[in-house]
């Protein structure tokens, strides 16, 4: 039996009206069964949709009027839900693409990606036997050829503390641990960033933000 019969509501998180039609078309001519489509154009409508009714698959834009990809991707760690969540992004900032590792994705694709393959990841990532995050090949090559700064989802929430002008002993407190750690979590930071000051951190993170 197909695994792509696990797939009976699906939403899509795009703010990009025309992108988000045409993966549903998609997805009606590759599924055979009957599905239930939910679009969703901000973070904040994916949210209040997920928990009124969680879906078998949500495939999400990293870039959103509301909020970061990556900051929706720490929500949706939290609610715990047992979605197959795929990455469809135009993103190319490898810290980026990275971090989006660190979260609860089943699979990571540019909007790119051969419409003639996407059927059989979707049917890979639905096996519930399967823990490993499939990679767009073009996105792996790109990561292997740009190296660069891979945060921690720890060193991320310091990151942010950071950039809102927190000091290391409020971050401590804010996270329940010592101004020491905080300390090494800064410094592992900024090896990483390249960052050399707080205003140079700043522009690194904003600039992912910015990017997604």
């Amino acid at each position: 039996m197909s695994q792509l019969l696990r797939y009976k509501r699906i939403t899509i998180c795009d703010d990009h009206p025309i992108w988000s039609y045409g993966l549903e078309f998609f997805l009606k001519k590759t599924l055979t069964h009957e599905t239930q489509f939910v679009g969703c154009k901000t973070g904040e409508a994916l949210l209040h949709s997920v928990k009124n009714q969680e879906p078998d698959l949500i495939v999400l834009d990293l870039k959103l009027p509301d909020r970061s990809g990556i900051d929706l991707l720490k929500e949706l760690d939290v609610l715990k839900l047992k979605s197959r969540v795929v990455v469809m992004t135009g993103c190319d900032q490898s810290a980026i693409l990275r971090q989006v590792l660190n979260h609860n994705v089943h699979a990571l694709l540019w909007k790119t990606y051969s419409e003639d393959h996407l059927p059989s990841v979707l049917e890979t990532i639905a096996n519930d036997a399967r823990t490993r995050t499939y990679v767009d090949p073009e996105i792996k090559s790109f990561l292997e050829s740009k190296p660069g700064a891979v945060l921690t989802p720890r060193e991320d929430e310091v990151t942010g503390l950071l950039v809102k002008g927190h000091t290391n002993p409020e971050i401590a407190m804010i996270l329940g641990c010592s101004t020491e750690t905080i300390k090494t979590h800064r410094a592992n930071i900024m090896r990483k960033t390249g960052a050399t000051n707080r205003a140079e951190l700043n522009a690194w993170y904003l600039q992912g933000r910015t990017n997604q």
